[in-house]
């Protein structure tokens, strides 16, 4: 599954992606049907996205709508190579794993970025794991760490996963954050990206 998943999507799947909606959105616009309202769809497009509604609304990588609040969704993955690629005994300082997934949690949410500019909405931050990356327990440590800070008090919760397919994913819900979840959206988070193997 993970070489088809490689073979397919490639190693960073928006590199891959985007030029496919890209060419998706190109024949969409070359369709012999509805041919009006294609292109007045498109121009619409083109006259809005440099908008600042426009923008506004694509800050983030996406929206998750829980009892009709919209809840903004942000995905990275750390990349960043901090176990030995062999077969054997081997050590690792722990805090490098931590650090890792701190400074990827940091690139989202602190310092005005992403998730940083919430404005008065509850975030989640969808975080996979890289091979030969940081271990499940430090992302666990590294995230304790976030949620103590009130550097990252924009980010509600985070979905840890294996890798970006999440075929495991664990929730973690922020202990103190500027806009606290629900008690419905915690579960009905909860109950999706719980942890599951």
């Amino acid at each position: 599954d993970g070489k088809f998943a490689l073979s397919t999507a490639g190693i960073d799947p928006l590199k891959t992606v985007i030029p496919l909606l890209d060419r998706r959105l190109k024949a969409f616009s070359e369709l012999p049907i509805k041919v009006k309202q294609v292109r007045n769809k498109l121009g619409e497009l083109r006259a809005t996205r440099s908008h600042a509604s426009f923008k506004a609304n694509t800050l983030v990588d996406g929206v998750i709508e829980i009892d009709g609040r919209s809840i903004l969704v942000e995905a990275t993955n750390t990349v960043q190579r901090v176990i030995p690629d062999f077969v054997g005994v081997f050590s690792v300082d722990p805090d490098i794993e931590i650090d890792q997934v701190i400074k990827k949690v940091r690139k989202k949410v602190a310092d005005g970025r992403q998730l940083a500019v919430a404005s008065g909405r509850p975030t989640v931050l969808f975080l996979a794991r890289t091979h030969l990356g940081a271990d499940r327990m430090s992302a666990r440590i590294a995230l304790r760490e976030c949620f103590a800070s009130p550097e990252y008090s924009a980010l509600s919760g985070v979905v840890v996963a294996d890798s970006w397919k999440l075929y495991v994913t664990e929730w973690h819900q922020s202990t103190a954050p500027d806009v606290p979840l629900s008690s419905r959206e915690g579960e009905q988070l909860k109950l999706w990206y719980g942890v599951r193997n």
